[in-house]
């Protein structure tokens, strides 16, 4: 049960965490000339809008498709590499634009190119180390756990030379936790979270991922000021209730879950899984003094009318049917849950 708790806490982490750690494109030349000039052409998401330039030039261009369109920001900084081989900067944003677009092994390459030019560029070992992380994913697929974890070993030796090399890079620190978190070293994601916080003390992920470390070592008082924290720096963020409310109910702070979700639900009122954690706490359970069933079947039945795959709410709504004499409803909604 434990290592299945690890495994959806890290996939839990993924929706907030790749976001912040996204890496940086970065501005400016290159170094000498060199023999090895890539081939433009680009990816599969489009041509560069700068077909013809200097390097400056091109640069510039892929920095401005950089988030509308990956596939033009890759094809822009390959034809930077044309006009100069030993671009460090390009080849590091060229491997960016490739990640985005989920082409891991390319960026691999892409990064490792990088690096050959320039062997102490922390972001380009942070690049490589995001890279390697994606590939590997928040759990391995079936019959793949070695892999899985050669792949995550890769990543926090890159991470951990990013941090080396830009110490200042909290992002780096923010990928090295993930990575940590999915090799199962609590102790060492605690400590890659924390420097998060110490670096960029204004940065929602940190005092949001170092809540979940400190919430799934026991250590839960500290793990609700710490997201208190991170909704204070950010109060749009619908998911840092859900982790408050989490953790609020697994303390036995019901009440104050449910305030929480209600809150979430105020910020985005078709937000399934918000209807679906108020159900379940309203539903409450048997040692629970107070419950609201009708709520509950309110919100469950919002849920899966927002998200008609969410078998858990199906499952749940199932369970208040059944509990209610109402058996042909209950069959229907468990049979939809599996």
């Amino acid at each position: 049960m434990g290592r299945l708790c690890l495994l959806l806490l890290a996939v839990v982490l993924l929706a907030l965490a790749p976001r912040a750690c996204s890496g940086k494109k970065k501005k400016g030349a290159g170094g000498k000339k060199t023999g090895d000039a890539a081939a433009a052409g680009g990816g599969a998401g489009g041509r560069c809008p700068t077909a013809q330039g200097s390097l400056e030039q091109l640069l510039k261009a892929g920095e401005k498709e950089f988030t509308r369109n990956p596939g033009a920001a890759e094809d822009c900084y390959q034809r930077a590499l044309l006009a100069d081989g030993s671009s460090v900067l390009a080849m590091y944003n060229l491997g960016l634009s490739q990640n985005n677009q989920r082409r891991h092994d390319d960026a691999i390459a892409s990064f490792e190119r990088a690096l050959k030019l320039h062997p102490r560029y922390g972001e380009a070992h942070f690049g490589l180390g995001q890279a390697l992380y994606d590939k590997a994913g928040p759990a391995p697929a079936q019959g793949q756990a070695a892999n899985h974890k050669k792949l995550l070993t890769r990543a926090k030796a890159a991470l951990k030379k990013a941090v080396e090399y830009s110490p200042q890079y909290y992002a780096a620190y923010n990928s090295l936790g993930n990575v940590y978190l999915g090799l199962q070293d609590l102790p060492g994601a605690q400590q890659a979270y924390a420097k998060v916080v110490e670096l960029s003390p204004r940065a929602p992920e940190g005092h949001a991922n170092l809540a979940r470390i400190l919430h799934a070592t026991g250590q839960s008082p500290a793990a609700i000021s710490a997201i208190e924290i991170a909704i204070s720096l950010a109060p749009g963020q619908v998911a840092l209730y859900h982790e408050l409310a989490a953790v609020c109910k697994a303390v036995g702070q019901e009440r104050l879950a449910t305030r929480l979700l209600r809150t979430a639900l105020r910020l985005a009122p078709r937000h399934a899984v918000s209807h679906y954690q108020l159900g379940e706490i309203l539903a409450g359970t048997v040692f629970s003094d107070e419950k609201d069933i009708p709520g509950a079947m309110r919100h469950l039945t919002r849920a899966v009318a927002l998200d008609p795959t969410m078998a858990e709410a199906y499952m749940s709504l199932g369970m208040l049917y059944w509990g209610q004499g109402k058996m042909h409803r209950a069959r229907d909604l468990l049979r939809s849950s599996i």
